[in-house]
């Protein structure tokens, strides 16, 4: 199971990856926005802003740029050798540093929907 994202062409992870993904850019910096309901969503005014449902939900321009931001860090911090915290050690534990790649190339891009 996974998830697709769409906007500028598509790019399909797998849900581990995305979970992955995801913490290993909260470990360099990133502070999520909070997704944007899908159209015609019934209670807009409940959605959660979640990253984790294959809703459509937007994720936009600002915050797609603060992902790609935190990965690249995540990226330079590995290839550089930067001294890690324990938790950006513990994110980078069994990660694919091609997949994080991907997803920074395909965040800057700007805003995409999760489905």
């Amino acid at each position: 199971m996974g998830i697709d994202l769409i906007g500028h062409g598509d790019l399909s992870l797998h849900w581990q990856a995305w979970r992955a993904c995801f913490e290993l850019a909260l470990a360099f910096g990133w502070q999520p926005a909070g997704t944007v309901a899908p159209s015609g969503y019934a209670q807009p005014a409940r959605w959660t802003g979640t990253y984790f449902t294959n809703d459509l939900q937007e994720v936009c321009d600002d915050d797609a740029l603060a992902l790609a931001a935190a990965l690249r860090r995540a990226h330079t911090a590995l290839m550089t050798k930067t001294r890690l915290t324990k938790e950006q050690t513990q994110a980078w534990e069994g990660m694919n540093i091609n997949m994080v790649c991907r997803l920074a190339d395909y965040a800057e891009k700007g805003h995409f929907a999760i489905l």
